[in-house]
């Protein structure tokens, strides 16, 4: 139950500082604490890490039309009418 207790001792009992390696490998462990924590006392895991914060996470929708033409309002009538609100364009180059 004491994952950051663990995590530190991972962290700082290595003979090797830090890394990719070994932060992906501490990560992986914490991920897995986490979940069993949560687990155990029948709760999900974001209430572990402070609780609810927002009620929807904003996102966009990426056109991969060419920024040129009226094929870019017609890409972006298509995105709207899919319930996008925000729609974000390329330059234009591959």
């Amino acid at each position: 139950m004491r994952i950051g207790a663990l995590w530190q001792e991972m962290y700082r009992g290595q003979y090797f500082e830090g890394g990719r390696v070994l932060t992906g490998a501490i990560s992986a462990i914490d991920i897995a604490l986490h979940d069993l924590v949560a687990r155990k006392l029948g709760v999900p895991v974001y209430q572990l890490l402070g609780g609810k914060q927002r009620d929807f996470v904003p996102c966009f929708a990426t056109s991969k039309v060419p920024l040129q033409g009226p094929e870019v309002v017609e890409d972006a009538k298509r995105m709207f009418a899919e319930g996008w609100t925000v729609i974000r364009f390329g330059s234009g180059h591959p």
